[in-house]
């Protein structure tokens, strides 16, 4: 079939995966031709498969030098330069080839993964669409294209995508997984469980499927078989980086008989805070706990606990170990609020005080959305005649506020100045869940889809009965946010 062309016999061996006699035939084919372009590309193409990127980035590029017009030069290009750790050049590369052959379905679906991987999410939702429009099977992309629509905020858009995916694909647990994460984000909770146990049905041992599947459960206040569940988490990616590799059991709730415990927090300080009410519930031995160190002095007084230790100073001896989020598994009832001793109150006389924090972490994955502008909180200081007050870090007040963050070290600084207010005014993040733990008023201001422990709908929650949740009506809708916010607002000061 080849006839006695020697590079078509070369691609011939290559495609059959007789890569040694390929090999051997393009570099032969170079010795008597150093400018043979193809051979130069496919040579790159086969070191690149042997796990050399490296060496094929060098020889892809000389074949780009001597014919810099096909696109699936670039395309393979780009491939090679991914795996070499250069993201940025290989979307050039994959941008070059589809200005070359905008038919290129490989090149369209590898420049929308990379462009979400570099967090512009939105800007790879087209390329999704455009690599589902040329694909024969178009299943990956319209999966891909359907999660990062639920990421942007846009879950009822991404229903059609990932339904699509399906009847493509209905043995794509993925496909299920991502299809109830989006009615998840739609607040279509029956729905979403339904799909997170129809995924199980495919693939029963899942980690994302039952981590998701545990967290559902849990929004939709299904808390004990969610907090069973929850104990997946463990064996997602996700959580790798809280993996701590002790070789001392994990406790099970079974009688300490005298043994030392060590808790340790896990996740974000806030979750430190929510869950470090069940520890003085562990009795007949000596528990320990471990959490941030801004934390250490805040909760030195939690009862119940014989130490309070700060993350990375050394540990001692302990027989027996529990993540603070792996204790309500084994305590069903909420530790009821306040469970944190509270600093002094200001007595309540005058204009009322008001504490405002309006930005969580910046390096939180979905900041934007739980986090308001500073200009959305006009409406607010406009609503009544109020003391106003900073408690937001690193961030400059709106005119008229005080910032009282001044010397904050650590949360027993700020939970001393929580005790000065009156109310605090905050979006989803870890100072709400101070001032709930130290029983101090507090407004939370909640994104469309809530965080998990937020549950859905009401305007109160188990976890803090000093706690008040005003949500979203609409993805992104902080307006209507701050106006149920300061029609409230006025209730309040007029009740004082």
């Amino acid at each position: 079939m080849t006839g006695s062309d020697p590079f078509a016999i070369a691609v011939a061996h290559h495609r059959a995966g007789r890569l040694g006699e390929a090999m051997e035939l393009y570099k032969q084919i170079l010795r008597a031709n150093p400018g043979h372009a193809g051979a130069l590309h496919m040579l790159g193409v086969l070191v690149h498969k042997i796990g050399d990127p490296a060496a094929a980035v060098k020889f892809i590029l000389e074949a780009l030098r001597l014919d810099p017009t096909p696109a699936f030069l670039y395309a393979d290009l780009a491939l090679a330069l991914l795996d070499c750790g250069r993201p940025a050049d290989a979307t050039r590369a994959f941008r070059a080839a589809l200005l070359l052959d905008p038919g290129h379905a490989r090149a369209a679906f590898s420049l929308a993964v990379l462009i979400e991987d570099s967090g512009q999410r939105a800007e790879a939702i087209p390329f999704y669409y455009w690599a589902a429009q040329l694909e024969r099977d178009p299943s990956r992309s319209l999966n891909n294209l359907g999660t990062a629509l639920t990421k942007e905020q846009r879950a009822e858009e991404a229903l059609v995508p990932l339904r699509a995916a399906l009847a493509a694909d209905p043995g794509m647990v993925e496909g299920w997984y991502n299809l109830a994460q989006a009615l998840r984000c739609a607040l279509r909770l029956d729905e979403a469980l339904a799909l997170y146990r129809r995924a199980l049905t495919v693939s029963p041992a899942h980690p994302m499927v039952n981590a998701d599947y545990a967290t559902s459960l849990l929004l939709d206040g299904q808390f004990r078989e969610g907090w069973a569940r929850h104990e997946w988490r463990w064996r997602t990616p996700v959580f790798d980086s809280y993996q701590r590799g002790f070789p001392q059991p994990l406790w099970d709730g079974a009688p300490l008989a005298g043994r030392r415990l060590l808790l340790h927090g896990e996740q974000g300080l806030g979750d430190v805070i929510q869950f470090c009410r069940y520890a003085p519930l562990v009795a007949g031995g000596e528990v320990v706990l471990e959490v941030h160190a801004p934390l250490v002095r805040l909760l030195r007084n939690l009862p119940g606990i014989s130490r309070v230790i700060a993350r990375g100073e050394p540990l001692p001896p302990f027989d027996l170990q529990c993540p603070l989020m792996s204790l309500p598994r084994l305590f069903p009832e909420i530790p009821p609020a306040p469970y944190l001793p509270a600093p002094p109150v200001r007595a309540g006389e005058g204009k009322p005080r008001i504490g405002l924090v309006w930005a969580g972490s910046a390096n939180h994955p979905d900041d934007r959305y739980r986090s308001l502008p500073k200009a959305a909180l006009a409406p607010l200081l406009a609503a009544v005649d109020a003391e106003w007050f900073s408690l937001q870090l690193g961030g400059v007040p709106p005119e008229g506020v005080a910032d009282l963050t001044a010397g904050i070290g650590d949360f027993a600084d700020t939970a001393e100045r929580l005790a000065q207010l009156d109310l605090l005014i905050s979006v989803d993040t870890s100072i709400a869940h101070l001032a709930g733990a130290i029983g101090r008023p507090v407004w939370a201001l909640l994104a469309y889809t809530p965080d998990w422990r937020w549950q859905l709908g009401r305007p109160d929650t188990p976890w803090y009965p000093s706690m008040r949740l005003f949500r979203q009506k609409r993805p992104g809708d902080w307006a209507g946010v701050t106006a149920e916010v300061a029609e409230a607002l006025r209730s309040y000061c007029a009740g004082r």
